[in-house]
């Protein structure tokens, strides 16, 4: 018979093994598109929450937000977010996701089904 403990110490070793699997795979799907796993996050985050703005995604990834405008910018160059000035303030650019940012998520999220 298993007892509580057995049971929570099995549970957990397999959602460890699933987390494992799991950031393998996004890590592998990141490399074959030309991303870094902050960009890839980046990605997922805007999915479920966009429009964001510099200094969200600097806050969300914890880094200044001149690195978090590089990062938006070479992720505007490969194509994958958009930056539109907000109309009620020029000052703000708005990022979202491109038809290929979303074609990218869409894929890995059919991927993890």
């Amino acid at each position: 018979m298993t007892t509580p403990n057995n049971f929570v110490d099995a549970f957990h070793t397999l959602v460890g093994l699933f987390m494992s699997h799991t950031m393998r795979e996004m890590e592998h799907f990141a490399r074959q598109n030309g991303l870094t796993m902050a960009h890839f996050g980046l990605l997922m985050r805007l999915h479920y929450h966009e429009p964001f703005i510099i200094s969200d995604i600097s806050d969300h990834l914890g880094i200044t937000p001149a690195a978090a405008s590089q990062m938006v910018q070479r992720m505007v160059e490969q194509g994958l977010i958009d930056r539109v000035e907000d109309p009620n303030d020029r000052r703000i650019k708005r990022i979202s996701l491109t038809a290929e940012g979303k074609r990218l998520v869409n894929e890995v999220i059919a991927l993890r089904r």
